[in-house]
């Protein structure tokens, strides 16, 4: 299973742990959130249980800035997979003035 299978999947999982607490985000935007907030162990969160799986997701949707593309408030992952360095996804470009969208 390809590493785009495994977010569509954790995607899927994290919608209902959202949904339950009244959180609707389309499938697509929580499989960029996971690509972005990367690089991610996906098999072992995708495996994991309720405790750590809803950890990661809640963290990385309440804490990923969407305009840089960086976690903030300090919060990492516990699946991260403990690379020093970010990589950003080529498709990502981060805003480079306030209030300023990308397309």
């Amino acid at each position: 299973m390809d590493n785009f299978e495994l977010r569509s999947l954790i995607a899927r999982r994290a919608q209902v742990e959202l949904r339950e607490a009244n959180i609707f985000e389309s499938i697509t935007s929580l499989v960029m959130d996971l690509e972005i907030a990367g690089p991610l162990r996906l098999q072992e969160m995708l495996n994991s249980d309720d405790e750590n799986f809803t950890h990661d997701i809640f963290g990385i949707y309440r804490h990923l800035n969407r305009k840089t593309g960086e976690l903030e408030n300090c919060f990492v992952p516990r699946f991260h997979d403990g690379q020093a360095l970010k990589m950003i996804p080529e498709w990502f470009t981060p805003t480079t003035k306030p209030g300023v969208t990308t397309g």
